[in-house]
């Protein structure tokens, strides 16, 4: 007669097989949310900052009229910043408040208001140390009180300062 031996094999234990699943579940759920997790971000965008001098270079006539003239001197900027996400506010002594994107400004002039123009020299595309806005009104009963430059993806005051 001949002798059967059975033999039991198993591969991995129930235990074993159970750390393993759980192993390679987390791994597929990380991996997956580091592929994704780009798309959908929760991060607040943060404000750029700037500094920046505004110079009253307004001059009164003999007949007490002036024609206001302010220079914006952009004197910092803490990161590369795209004219296109910026707005400068100007706030007059009549309350009055005017925004126009700094991309939009040109070299030959730009109206913010009736009586406004604002002109920019600009190297490049972005908010750099070397460019600066020149601000003339033609009607001497409003003068800027203050202008601010605003970042449109966050809605934060990049800059903002009063003419001296």
């Amino acid at each position: 007669m001949k002798e059967v031996i059975l033999r039991k094999d198993n591969a991995v234990s129930p235990i074993i097989a159970t750390i393993l699943l759980i192993a390679i579940t987390v791994t597929l759920a990380s991996t997956l949310y580091s592929i994704v997790g780009g798309y959908f971000s929760n991060a607040p965008v943060l404000t750029p900052h700037a500094n920046i001098a505004v110079v009253n270079m307004t001059k009164i006539g003999a007949n007490g009229v002036g024609t206001g003239s302010y220079i914006v001197y952009i004197e910092s900027v803490s990161e590369n910043v795209s004219l296109s996400y910026v707005r400068m506010m100007v706030t007059l002594n009549t309350g009055n408040i005017s925004t126009i994107p700094l991309l939009s400004i040109g070299p030959t002039g730009t109206n913010l208001t009736a009586h406004i123009v604002a002109n920019m020299s600009k190297g490049s595309t972005y908010l750099s140390p070397l460019d600066f806005i020149s601000i003339r009104e033609n009607n001497a009963h409003q003068f800027v009180t203050r202008i601010a430059f605003i970042d449109t993806a966050s809605s934060g005051v990049i800059a903002s300062a009063y003419p001296q």
